[in-house]
């Protein structure tokens, strides 16, 4: 009796043993899952607009956002504008701005833009750099961790003859995970 009692102690001590020593189970050695994929803080996306009434135009900007926190996201974008005045040729214009966006509770959006069009000026009959200066608030809704909308009331505090907007600029920007 004393040899069975001695061969179930031995058993159930060496069994606790080995399971504090699974190295499988240890954190370290878990095979990480690779079909997830991490999401950066590099997001791409953009809007389109345009105009069927006169003049007719066709704006396209691509955007680069990068979040740097949960709250806070700056970018680049560039412009591409197509306008055609009745009784002139079609204008090609384009240019560059950066943006910094500060998120409130994650939905509301502070927006703050700078950006360089050149457009053509028929008073001057020459091509300009034109600044814009964008400030304004919004409403961000996420669709999934990678993709988003933000719907943003702007106003241009450079508003003058060569100015692409009138106040206020209403914009509807998607963007997407990289």
């Amino acid at each position: 009796m004393k040899k069975i009692f001695i061969l179930i102690s031995i058993l159930f001590i060496t069994g606790g043993l080995y399971a504090q020593v699974d190295l499988y189970e240890h954190p370290d050695n878990i095979p990480k899952d690779t079909t997830k994929k991490e999401h950066s803080r590099l997001y791409a996306g953009g809007y389109i607009s345009g105009s069927i009434i006169s003049p007719w135009g066709l704006y396209i900007t691509p955007s680069l956002a990068y979040h740097v926190t949960n709250w806070f996201s700056t970018g680049i974008s560039g412009d591409f504008l197509i306008t055609k005045y009745p009784n002139y040729a079609a204008m090609i214009d384009y240019g560059a701005g950066a943006f910094t966006e500060f998120y409130l509770f994650n939905s509301i959006v502070f927006h703050q833009e700078v950006k360089y069009i050149n457009v053509y000026d028929y008073l001057a009959v020459r091509r300009v750099w034109n600044p814009a200066y964008y400030l304004g608030i919004g409403y961000k809704q996420d669709y999934r961790k990678n993709k988003y909308t933000t719907y943003l009331i702007l106003w241009d505090f450079n508003q003058n003859a060569n100015s692409l907007y009138r106040n206020p600029v209403l914009r509807f920007v998607f963007y997407f995970n990289l």
